[in-house]
């Protein structure tokens, strides 16, 4: 009788093949079964973009950016008219020059393409010091089966988004570079070009003045660097870090405080802001992303992991904590706000929160030999992909929604109806025969009169009336309806 076949180890070591290569072996394996969850997410992911964005329109602020900068960088010294937010100018002008304002998917790409780098750039900066390559691909994963990215790469309008997420990435790519350096004027080289990636974060959107607490702390840690490396006095390298925490925190936070706050907070649309916000906030949030318990315990478990990992690690490494306050920061404002509510808003927190538990768990030491060692990879592993597969079922709707009607698109048909049936640069008085509680919605998603003089419109004019109210006599009349999923356009007498 045959004896029994030896284990695979060690068919392996009496192969001739060293403990060692055994042990590689094994761990490439596992590193390559622990892609293949975040991969499929982001491949269902891509294919949902893909269906989206093709049938992505210009919506809201989309048209109010077309009228006001067509071409143009607008008035520069007019604070009050883009809340100090110069992205937009720059894009507009840019987007305007070589696009046109007819077509907005080559809007809609731009915004991604700057979106997803900034990611990229966020995660492969950070895989040098604080996660490896396979977790990156877990947190872009995770963040993309919560959906809410696509609330950016599907806007044309969130460029204000994309630039400060593609800053963010920027900045922590610097900071890596600066502490690479030998070099002191190198290193400082480096510093400083963090220093401008973290305010144009606040500049682009102050929603984002959070970041503040990471950009001091990495300045921190350059300095610490800069002791151990670069030829310089301690005198000298502690006056470079002084300059950096003004660079990286005090300019934003003047930024911030003197321009970007006020002229933001003084719009109507931003004017209801405080804690008694909060539960409202936290009960809209809870429905889009966890719709159901066993989602709304992934996202506690991730939470909690992250924070347990954080606080364990904060002797050894602070910067899972400091992740997390950056978190906390930033999604703080989100849930205080009481007019404007969107899922995107919670994108960068979320990416945070990842970005803290890899950084803590990611690099815990596990003592217990090879063998056990492969046993917690492949148990992390096991969880992780439930907990991913219980995301990705609970963002299920909004994802139909995104492929189904994308910002934008429920206009396409009613605007193109308006365009057949109207003369180019008519005076359109528009008769909004739907329900009242819809029709500020109507109003805004076509930027008020903007969005009836753009392509394929052309109006030269147009006011928003109950029905009846438009005198026909001397303008063009146009009718608008809402069967629920749908605007339709009638014109009189066409």
């Amino acid at each position: 009788m045959d004896a029994a076949a030896p284990p695979r180890d060690e068919a392996l070591a009496s192969s001739g093949a060293a403990p060692e290569v055994v042990k590689d072996r094994h761990d490439a394996l596992v590193r390559k079964i622990a892609l293949v969850p975040p991969m499929l997410v982001l491949l269902v992911t891509f294919a949902a973009w893909v269906a989206a964005v093709g049938r992505a329109g210009f919506w809201a602020d989309d048209y109010v950016n077309l009228a006001l900068y067509n071409q143009t960088l607008g008035d520069l010294s007019n604070v009050q008219r883009n809340d100090g937010k110069y992205t937009i100018n720059v894009f507009w002008w840019w987007g305007t020059v070589m696009f046109g304002t007819g077509n907005p998917v080559p809007f809609v790409l731009t915004v991604s393409a700057v979106t997803v780098m900034g990611v990229w750039l966020w995660l492969r900066a950070g895989s040098q010091f604080a996660w490896g390559r396979v977790q990156a691909w877990w947190i872009a994963a995770g963040v993309a089966a919560t959906v809410t990215p696509f609330g950016i790469l599907l806007w044309a309008s969130n460029i204000v988004h994309s630039v400060s997420i593609l800053c963010l990435g920027l900045g922590l790519f610097a900071h890596v570079k600066a502490q690479e350096q030998e070099v002191s004027r190198s290193a400082v080289a480096w510093s400083a070009l963090g220093a401008c990636a973290w305010l144009i974060v606040i500049i682009s959107n102050p929603l984002y003045m959070g970041f503040a607490i990471l950009a001091g702390y990495l300045v921190l840690m350059q300095g610490r660097g800069w002791m151990a490396r670069v030829a310089w006095p301690p005198s000298k390298i502690r006056f470079a870090t002084g300059l950096g925490l003004l660079g990286h925190v005090g300019i934003p936070v003047l930024y911030f405080a003197l321009v970007a706050y006020p002229m933001t907070t003084r719009r109507s649309s931003y004017s209801v802001f405080g804690f008694g916000e909060i539960r409202a906030n936290a009960a809209f949030y809870t429905e889009r992303l966890a719709p159901d318990n066993l989602t709304l315990v992934a996202y506690v478990l991730v939470v909690a992991a992250a924070v347990v990992a954080s606080v364990a690690r904060v002797r050894s490494n602070r910067l899972p904590l400091v992740l997390l306050a950056t978190a906390a920061a930033t999604a703080l404002p989100v849930f205080m706000q009481g007019q404007q509510r969107a899922d995107h808003y919670l994108m960068v927190p979320i990416l945070l929160t990842l970005s803290a538990l890899a950084a803590a768990v990611g690099r815990l030491p596990v003592r217990q030999g090879t063998r056990a060692r492969r046993s917690v990879l492949v148990g992390s592993v096991a969880v992780g992909s439930v907990i991913l597969a219980m995301m990705v079922g609970g963002s299920s709707a909004t994802r139909s929604w995104w492929v189904t009607t994308p910002l934008g698109s429920a206009l396409t048909q009613a605007r193109q109806e308006i365009a057949d049936r109207t003369p180019t640069g008519a005076d359109l008085c528009v008769e909004l025969a739907m329900d009242s509680s819809l029709q500020p919605g109507f109003v805004a998603a076509m930027g008020g009169q903007a969005g009836m003089k753009f392509d394929p419109i052309g109006a030269a004019s147009a006011e928003y009336v109950g029905v009846g109210e438009c005198d026909r006599a001397t303008r063009t009349v146009v009718t608008i309806t809402h069967d629920g999923n749908a605007y339709d356009a009638v014109v009189e007498g066409r």
